[in-house]
């Protein structure tokens, strides 16, 4: 009982499979996380309806990995469908599901759901290439002002230098001199 409330509390998927790689156990916790019934999911096989259509090679790689004992320790990040359809990124770990005398039955599955601290880095991510943009923008302004200035500097002398010219040359009475200018 004691441990039947600890699996029902835990809010991390657990999923456990046979050696025909077939679903044979799963907690309120996947349930949850994948919007799907115990009924649903238990004795299938792959691929999973949790499994999305364009990610389905990926996911069947990651379970044929699992079934070989080759997952990292660190587990592997993957893509799975909650039954409304949202995408959840989940972190998966696996191991081999050992009975009392040593004998693999099966493997173990934990999934933790990481959605939240994916969008967390996508939004910083986002953050920073407009934070270097703005930026980049500011620099290019800086850059412009700067140009415009060394522009302004000289093409104001010579409007001065025309108008003075024009002025003398009007004095000289040159209309010619004068249209030129």
């Amino acid at each position: 009982r004691f441990r039947a409330a600890m699996e029902r509390s835990l809010i991390t998927g657990l999923l456990a499979f046979n050696q025909q790689a077939r679903i044979i156990y799963v907690n309120p916790g996947l349930c949850q996380l994948l919007g799907r019934s115990a009924a649903e999911l238990l004795d299938s096989s792959a691929p999973f309806s949790f499994w999305p259509p364009e990610q389905r090679e990926l996911c069947a790689h990651v379970h044929d990995s699992m079934l070989k004992g080759a997952l990292p320790s660190q587990g592997v990040n993957v893509e799975f469908l909650h039954s409304s359809s949202k995408r959840l990124a989940i972190r998966q770990f696996a191991s081999a599901l050992v009975d009392e005398f040593g004998d693999n039955n099966g493997w173990m599955v934990s999934l933790y759901d990481i959605t939240s601290e994916r969008e967390s880095a996508n939004m910083a991510r986002e953050r920073d290439e407009l934070l270097q943009y703005t930026s980049r923008l500011a620099s290019l302004a800086e850059f412009a002002s700067g140009i415009a200035h060394e522009l302004n500097q000289p093409l104001a002398a010579i409007a001065n230098y025309s108008a003075a010219a024009a002025l003398f040359l009007e004095k000289q009475n040159t209309p010619r001199l004068i249209e030129a200018v």
